[in-house]
Formats: structure tokens, C-alpha cells, sequence
């Protein structure tokens, strides 16, 4: 069973009210089905989204650089989009790892 990242809670899709697209066929018309309803989902959720974001100014001034460390998970269609990056407190990063799920899926044998 496969599960849809934008479930575990990353980003803002909780407040948003974002519920999984789901068919019960596995076939090629239930997973064509499937990425329509999550198309129009997308323009409900950017609506919802752009509804609910604070008035003001949208540019945002850094003092400091960051310390410290985190993972990101970002559902694409070929997969998962992983992201990990490393702050040292300077204007260059320690570490940046990307993997892309076409490159996951793309290995050689």
C-alpha cells in the first residue's frame, strides 16, 4: 500500500483541510482518475491557501543564518522528493543533500 506524504503533516495541508484522493480499482483508469481529482484538488487548495495567507508585506528580512539541521519530504509525481540541509550559521550551507525520485527510480541494475 502506498501512502501520500502530504498526509504525515508536512507543510500546511491540516489547516487547509486536505484529505487523500483515493480509488478503490487498481487499474490504469482508477490511477488516471486519481491525478485528475488530485488536479482540481490542487486549485482548491491554492484558492483555500491564498484565502488564508495574513495581509502584509510578503518579503521577509534575515537577520541571522541558521545552526542546525533538518529533513524535508515532498510528494512529486514520479515519487518522493527528499531534501536535507545543514546550517552552520554562515551565508554558506554544510551540507545540502537532494535526492529526486526520478533519480531514484532510474538505477542501473
Amino acid at each position: 500500500m502506498s501512502s501520500d506524504i502530504r498526509s504525515t503533516g508536512y507543510a500546511a495541508f491540516k489547516e487547509v483541510g486536505f484529505e487523500p484522493v483515493l480509488e478503490t480499482a487498481g487499474d490504469s483508469y482508477a490511477r488516471a482518475l486519481v491525478r485528475v481529482r488530485e488536479l482540481y484538488q490542487s486549485v482548491e487548495l491554492v484558492a483555500r491557501a491564498l484565502d488564508m495567507m495574513p495581509k502584509g508585506d510578503l518579503l521577509v528580512r534575515v537577520d541571522n543564518f541558521p545552526e542546525g539541521e533538518t529533513i524535508t519530504r515532498v510528494e512529486q509525481p514520479r515519487g518522493e522528493l527528499f531534501y536535507y540541509v545543514k546550517g552552520n550559521g554562515t551565508n554558506n550551507l554544510a551540507r545540502c543533500k537532494i535526492r529526486t525520485p526520478t533519480f531514484a527510480i532510474s538505477q542501473p541494475c
